[in-house]
């Protein structure tokens, strides 16, 4: 007797569960329309980007040390313009400028002072710094 008690309380709580509520319309959207929102254009990302154009130099330095690395680490000057590299960096570095006959380097810039090299000739030249063995890449024009 008690286990058709049981099986009965057992189906009447199963079949109420399958039940459904009763449901009731999406309320109407009232909200005014959104404006529409345009992107941005994109922003070219290329090393190309990076590079600068000097044609004399400004009173800030032009180039950074920061991290053993040059930013930017292009950069295309005037012949005749004098490119400064800032030591950002928590050490020193010493730079040498290869494809310049004759060059003696920076030698030691301490950080937050600032080396110059004034290219006088058309040309690709190569600055290599130490410790960190990093490049800069300067075109002359």
């Amino acid at each position: 007797m008690k286990l058709k008690y049981l099986v009965g309380l057992f189906l009447v709580v199963l079949i109420s569960g399958c039940a459904t509520a009763p449901t009731t319309p999406p309320a109407e959207d009232v909200t005014a329309p959104a404006e529409e929102v345009t992107a941005p254009e994109p922003v070219e990302t290329t090393a190309e980007a990076a590079e600068t154009v000097i044609e004399q130099a400004p009173a800030g330095a032009d180039v950074q040390i920061l991290k053993n690395a040059f930013e930017p680490a292009k950069l295309t000057a005037k012949a005749g313009a004098t490119v400064s590299f800032k030591n950002m960096d928590n050490k020193r570095h010493s730079l040498t400028v290869k494809g310049v006959a004759g060059s003696q380097g920076s030698g030691n810039i301490e950080p937050g002072k600032i080396y110059e090299h004034t290219f006088d000739k058309a040309g690709t030249y190569t600055v290599m710094a130490i410790p960190g063995a990093f490049k800069a890449e300067i075109t002359v024009e």
